[in-house]
């Protein structure tokens, strides 16, 4: 029984919010862009009308005339935001019939061009239509140019508006192309994290599961070492890749199992702090890596920490995939200004810097993105290079 009046109030508060939605929606809709030019267009046509009207009454041909005029000034105003150039043509149409018939009554018309004018001046055909709406503002001083004090006001105005319009299209096409670049942006960094751990990963499994193929029958227990590389290379590389992939799903509503809640489980990006790992994993994969350290690595901006690790497995993927070789060189080097990323071999990969793939494009991306340079050539003594200079901001 105690529980019928707090009921009863959560009913009249849930009845209150739809109500207010509601109202709400019923807002939005009148003040859409649509609705609005329609009325516009009403409130237009009963002035012009009226004013027109005064005019009408010099034969059934000129009032015929000026009541076309009325529909081919209003209409334009309803179309103008969905289609201008369709609204532009009915409009020099009512003003070349209702010039002909009653010049007076284009003051109607040309105020209407006005209204028409702001979504031109944010289009490709902007200065051709301010082109056409002074010309059409000059027409009122014909024949002979005595009475200009109409076409100067309506050039003004038409200034006005396309000045204002035309900005308002320039900011509106900047804020559209960040967006797309950001998104292409967004698209080319996920696409390198996922051939960078997939490279790796993969070639790790494939050297292991050769490895293991060839000595299966005569040394089992190195076979079953090698199936167990490629187990926990595996594993490594979904963790990461599931990592990389939540970036991509929903925002997290606590509801269900797309959100955040579902992988408790997920590991930080890799860094540089995990240089012994992948120096592991890749002699796993039958290359030996002299690991050196030069300066500190902790406290690198996290992108930049990123970025690092990324060129550095990318590069000792490729001399796994390329190089013919069973050691490399892996330096790391931090100093005030800048963090080098080297990785050298001497392998038969000669050949490798002349054709970059797109494991050397995306290296080159990553070092570009933080204003870094990357070199990647044959030596000159047999082997191959990677230098990656990333400069350290403060």
């Amino acid at each position: 029984m105690n529980d019928r009046p707090g009921i009863a109030q959560g009913q009249e508060t849930t009845s209150a919010a739809r109500s207010a939605d509601r109202v709400k929606a019923a807002v939005r809709a009148v003040l859409a862009p649509n609705v609005r030019d329609r009325v516009a267009a009403v409130g237009f046509a009963v002035p012009a009308t009226l004013m027109m009207g005064n005019h009408a009454d010099q034969g059934v041909l000129r009032a015929l005339a000026l009541a076309a005029g009325v529909v081919l000034f209003s209409l334009p105003i309803a179309l103008g935001r969905r289609r201008p150039l369709l609204a532009l043509g009915l409009l020099l149409t009512g003003l070349g019939l209702v010039g002909a018939a009653d010049p007076p009554s284009m003051v109607a018309g040309l105020t209407a061009l006005g209204y028409v004018l702001w979504p031109l001046a944010a289009g490709p055909y902007a200065y051709a239509a301010l082109a056409l709406a002074v010309a059409c503002a000059w027409t009122t001083a014909l024949p002979d140019f005595r009475h200009r004090g109409g076409a100067v006001a309506f050039t003004v105005l038409y200034l006005v508006i396309w000045t204002a319009g035309h900005a308002l299209g320039i900011q509106r096409r900047q804020a559209r192309n960040r967006v797309e670049q950001a998104a292409t942006d967004e698209r080319l960094r996920i696409a390198r994290e996922m051939h960078d751990l997939l490279a790796h990963g993969m070639s790790v499994i494939t050297v292991q599961a050769g490895y293991g193929a060839l000595i299966a029958l005569d040394q089992p227990d190195k076979a079953q070492a090698a199936l167990t590389t490629i187990e926990t290379t595996g594993r490594q590389t979904l963790t990461e890749l599931r990592a990389l992939l939540h970036v991509l799903r929903p925002v997290d509503t606590g509801n269900g199992p797309t959100g955040t809640g579902a992988d408790v489980h997920l590991e930080p990006a890799p860094g540089l702090g995990e240089l012994r790992r992948l120096v592991d994993r890749t002699a796993q994969a039958g290359v030996r890596t002299a690991l050196e350290l030069d300066g500190p690595l902790a406290g690198l901006p996290p992108a930049l920490d990123l970025s690092a690790y990324r060129i550095a497995q990318e590069a000792l993927t490729n001399v796994v995939r390329h190089a013919g070789i069973d050691h490399a060189h892996l330096l790391i080097r931090r100093t005030p200004d800048a963090l080098t990323v080297q990785v050298t071999d001497h392998g038969g990969g000669a050949g490798r810097g002349y054709r970059p793939g797109h494991g050397l494009l995306g290296m080159r991306e990553r070092a570009l993105v933080h204003g870094g340079t990357l070199d990647a050539a044959p030596l000159p003594e047999g082997g191959f290079r990677v230098r990656a200079v990333l400069p350290l901001t403060a």
